[in-house]
């Protein structure tokens, strides 16, 4: 048997169709949440990429000395990772104004005020007279703007300083500002809570 005939002027529709009204909900929302999705994470995007021209902006200027803070500024420039404020940065470094800047931060990673509270090793010294004291890290050979002059003339005779475990140092004494330091003497202190060197 055929089916009835549909009324006059109505055609089938598959979009009424019970099934088909969850199914595009479920599609439009999928939609709706990928789009949100998107926007949010070139939000974070864009944030983070502030947050990043921000830091490279402090580091540049913590130089201690306002004509190289304006030099690492100018270079980052040049490079163009500081999209968001080159034209006002670059205007403003053109005017000749003051750059600010900031102390430098290439200091030796030693926690002052806080050597005596833990895990420390004392180092004893047998100095032949008084003298000024030095001493670096092996890792610092190559880095004399880190090495540590203790504050003051010590000795002569057995004195003691505090240090946070790290391995081999080196110390060097010398008598005054004017004289020349003393070659290196090796001292290890990787285990000990105490370790001792006789100087020269």
């Amino acid at each position: 048997m055929d089916p009835p005939p549909l009324p006059t002027g109505t055609r089938p529709s598959w979009a009424t169709a019970p099934i088909f009204v969850p199914l595009g909900t479920a599609i439009l929302g999928l939609i709706g949440g990928a789009l949100v999705g998107t926007l949010k994470s070139r939000a974070d995007l864009a944030l983070e990429d502030k947050r990043l021209q921000s830091q490279l902006i402090l580091q540049a200027i913590q130089t201690g000395e306002p004509n190289q803070a304006a030099t690492n500024l100018r270079f980052l420039l040049q490079i163009g990772l500081l999209p968001d404020t080159a034209s006002k940065l670059r205007a403003y470094l053109d005017s000749g104004g003051a750059v600010p800047f900031l102390p430098a931060t290439n200091q030796p990673a030693e926690p002052r005020g806080e050597i005596a509270r833990g895990d420390t090793i004392r180092v004893r010294m047998t100095l032949p007279y008084a003298a000024e004291v030095s001493w670096y890290r092996d890792q610092w050979k190559d880095r004399p703007e880190l090495y540590q002059v203790l504050p003051g003339q010590l000795g002569p005779g057995d004195t003691t300083f505090a240090i946070v475990p790290g391995g081999t140092i080196h110390i060097r004494i010398r008598k005054g500002p004017n004289d020349p330091w003393s070659a290196p003497k090796r001292v290890d202190c990787t285990r000990q809570a105490r370790c001792a060197t006789t100087l020269p």
